[in-house]
């Protein structure tokens, strides 16, 4: 094919196959980037699925910008150029994904179907390798390569991924699309497949008439699965916005209105983004050049330009192939801004590790604690919700008490990882506005802590700590060890700790070589001075009072 589409600057070939070809090539207008796709058989249908698609205006939606008719059949399909991964790669690397970034990939995905569906299209073919990651954390949907009227008939899909009416060639309708979005869901939450067999009739099978494993996915979003999963149509949901309302109600009763902003950093982590361009093309073929360098070509103009892209190639992460032509993925490396909210420390998925995530907004500057590397899915969503329970009550209460601009800081920091727990230390304070006055913001400062077994879940209070019998002991030794300050609190009431009172008045963080004794003492025996005060107790005088199997949990 030796036509050009007018008004683009074709910088390089990108792949060629059955179905034509894709470039990358500059807007002479605009100075932006395009992928574009050279069709060679049946330009008719393709066209008019791509003037379809080119109506579709939304962010979830990789867009097809033009179509430009050519010498006798051919044709080309102007398409977005794409920052990003692709899911199957995010999944490949990671197994699963953190159940809050499952859910935002989730709505992102049933966003851009919807706005398929409204346009009277089913994609037919939604699985991971479909779906675009950026740095954000935002997903685009790409290859509508099969994609047909609501309505229309034909067996056509990825077979994991295919819904029960379409093993049997049944019309396709949005539904169709819901129960592959659930079962990209599902991977994403189980690190496995729903349903899975060497054989196809087995898979057949399994799609049609087997129950899926729900009790592979946390329990509060079994529902939404089983629901998304359901054998017949009219048992789903009607239609992605509709599945959309359903996620929303589940996410944010969850992980509470910001949950969006944890469900992009979490997904963004995943990535493990810094920087690159993804193109979303077609050509139908897995076969692409050699790396390219065209940073000498491309200079500092459109996407590239924008986010400071220095030296970049065109390497292939993945490809799309379905039997007609769809879109291929394409990766370039350079230097890029970090994704915001961003990761104050991040950790390979090699072994347990914690990262940090910011939230912050005008008002809040909050860094909440987050595992990662936890086999199993169940167990790593029990051990976040233990971690995350605190903050989420600590910021409920201070929100009904923040006045003006005053800005609330809540930071975290590990105290003690082993391969059986996790110690955290919270840090809670209200930075005045300028305009305040007084000293009673140091009236809102807090300590809590959480330590969790990272095997279940559990949160490890200090009832499970330490015995009902250890108390008086401890009560001595947190009073022999304490420093001036709780010294001077201890002489106006004496530390007294009971069963009944020990997990609301004592909240313990292990450290490597200490407990940093943190002391609700309150205001009805004590100062206001001492309704907080730490106290550091060394092990050696502390840990024959501990329970064994937290003493083992810790090492000791």
């Amino acid at each position: 094919m030796s036509w050009q589409a007018p008004g683009y600057d074709e910088i390089r070939e990108l792949g060629t196959g059955a179905h034509g070809r894709v470039v990358l090539a500059v807007d002479k207008m605009t100075g932006t980037y395009r992928a574009i796709k050279y069709v060679t058989r049946r330009p008719d249908l393709l066209k008019a699925e791509a003037a379809t698609l080119a109506s579709l205006d939304d962010p979830h939606v990789a867009k097809v910008h033009q179509v430009l008719d050519g010498p006798g059949e051919e044709a080309a399909i102007v398409m977005e150029a794409v920052e990003g991964h692709s899911l199957r790669a995010v999944l490949d690397k990671h197994g699963h994904l953190e159940p809050v970034a499952a859910l935002y990939v989730l709505k992102g995905s049933l966003l851009g179907l919807g706005a398929a569906h409204a346009a009277g299209i089913v994609h037919r073919d939604y699985k991971p390798a479909n779906v675009i990651v950026g740095p954000d954390g935002v997903s685009k949907l790409v290859d509508f390569g099969i994609a047909v009227p609501d309505g229309e008939t034909g067996r056509a899909g990825t077979p994991t991924y295919m819904a029960p009416e379409q093993w049997t060639g049944g019309p396709a309708s949005p539904a169709t699309d819901v129960y592959a979005a659930t079962c990209v869901f599902f991977e994403c939450l189980a690190g496995m497949k729903p349903f899975d067999a060497y054989d196809l009739a087995d898979l057949q099978q399994q799609h049609q008439n087997t129950a899926p494993p729900v009790e592979r996915v946390p329990q509060y979003l079994r529902e939404l699965t089983v629901r998304g999963l359901a054998k017949f149509p009219a048992q789903r949901p009607v239609d992605a916005f509709a599945f959309v309302r359903q996620v929303e109600k589940v996410a944010r009763k969850a992980y509470g209105r910001h949950w969006e902003r944890r469900g992009a950093a979490a997904l963004a982590a995943a990535g493990g983004f810094a920087g690159g361009l993804v193109l979303a093309a077609g050509t139908g073929s897995t076969t692409v050049g050699s790396v390219t360098s065209f940073s000498s070509q491309i200079g500092s103009r459109g996407l590239l330009g924008k986010i400071g892209v220095v030296q970049a190639s065109i390497v292939t992460t993945a490809a799309v192939i379905a039997g007609t032509a769809g879109f291929l993925v394409y990766s370039a490396s350079g230097e890029a801004p970090e994704p915001q909210p961003t990761l104050v420390q991040a950790a390979p998925v090699a072994k347990v590790e914690v990262q940090f995530v910011q939230e912050d907004t005008t008002t809040e500057r909050v860094t909440v604690p987050t595992v990662i590397g936890i086999a199993d899915p169940i167990v790593a969503e029990k051990v976040n919700a233990t971690l995350r329970a605190p903050v989420d009550r600590q910021l409920t209460e201070a929100r009904g008490m923040r006045t003006g601009q005053d800005v609330l800081r809540l930071e975290a920091k590990v105290g003690l990882q082993t391969e059986d727990l996790l110690s955290v230390g919270y840090e809670y304070g209200i930075e005045p506005a300028d305009t305040a006055t007084g000293n009673w913001a140091k009236n809102f400062w807090t300590r809590f802590a959480v330590t969790v077994d990272l095997r279940s879940g559990a949160d490890i209070g200090p009832r499970r700590m330490f015995p009902a019998t250890s108390l008086p002991a401890l009560a001595e030794r947190i009073t022999a060890a304490a420093d001036d300050q709780a010294a001077a609190c201890f002489a106006e009431a004496p530390l007294r700790l009971t069963p009944a009172t020990l997990d609301e008045v004592l909240r313990p963080v292990l450290q490597k070589n200490a407990i940093r004794a943190d002391l609700y003492l309150g205001t009805k025996e004590h100062s206001q001075a001492c309704r907080v005060v730490s106290v550091r107790l060394p092990y050696k005088g502390v840990e024959k009072l501990m329970t064994p199997l937290v003493r083992a949990a810790a090492g000791r």
